[in-house]
């Protein structure tokens, strides 16, 4: 071999490495969010989730639809350490039926390092003893 092609092997060596070293480290950060479930409850669903590590998540964003496919909205934020949510977010306004939810883990960059699958349930607002806003008791009595 002549002296130009041992740098080519090195640096290419070189380059390989590191590109592992770093995909390594990236693995080490994510977080791996398993057996998620979403139980009804009266008047909420709560929504509680397991993970492999939190050292690098901030909190997590838990997010709901009404289909597997979206749009989903942002409902609520669980700081680090804590893996349940208790959503009570409007249930007793609305007549669906079903709920979908996934949970996302963000570092303190605001990160994405992890997300849940999509699991769904289903919700009976009208045998629940949800809440009831000022508006809709003064109109029962109209």
């Amino acid at each position: 071999m002549k002296l130009g092609q041992k740098n080519i092997f090195r640096l290419l060596f070189i380059t390989l490495l590191f590109g592992q070293l770093s995909a390594q480290t990236s693995n080490l950060n994510s977080v791996v969010i398993s057996d998620l479930r979403a139980e009804p409850n009266v008047g909420s669903i709560k929504v509680s989730w397991k993970i492999n590590s939190d050292i690098n998540v901030a909190h997590y964003d838990i997010y709901r639809g009404t289909n597997i496919t979206g749009p989903f909205t942002h409902v609520g934020t669980v700081v680090r350490g804590n893996s349940s949510f208790e959503d009570m977010n409007d249930l007793f306004k609305t007549a669906n039926q079903y709920f979908c939810y996934k949970v996302i883990a963000l570092n303190s960059n605001g990160d994405m390092i992890g997300q849940s699958e999509i699991i769904g349930t289903s919700y009976n607002s009208a045998s629940s003893t949800a809440k009831r806003t000022w508006g809709s008791i003064k109109a029962m009595f109209r």
